[in-house]
């Protein structure tokens, strides 16, 4: 069995406690790269493999014009992730 990151921080006054790494999505709208959705899917799973939950993500509607944000809908369901299991970061 391999061992997760289990080191988490308070994020300010939220109530929240976050893991010390929060995975970027760039990728997941092809920002450098064509990637498929298989490969996706398995980097994603990654996050929840290796990362305490709940694991958090960083995104932005500019990745891809928006289809970052689309892959971590698609992706998530697909791979059954609770609500209470990640917690997205979303910039403007």
């Amino acid at each position: 069995m391999k061992k997760k990151l289990t080191l988490k921080n308070k994020l300010g006054k939220t109530g929240l406690e976050v893991p010390q790494i929060v995975y970027g999505t760039s990728y997941l709208g092809n920002l450098y790269l064509d990637l498929s959705y298989e490969k996706k899917r398995e980097m994603v799973q990654g996050w929840f493999d290796c990362t305490e939950k709940p694991v958090m993500i960083d995104s932005a509607g500019k990745y891809g014009a928006g289809l970052a944000l689309e892959m971590i809908g698609r992706v998530l369901t697909d791979l059954k992730i609770n609500i209470p299991d990640i917690i997205i970061s979303n910039k403007l």
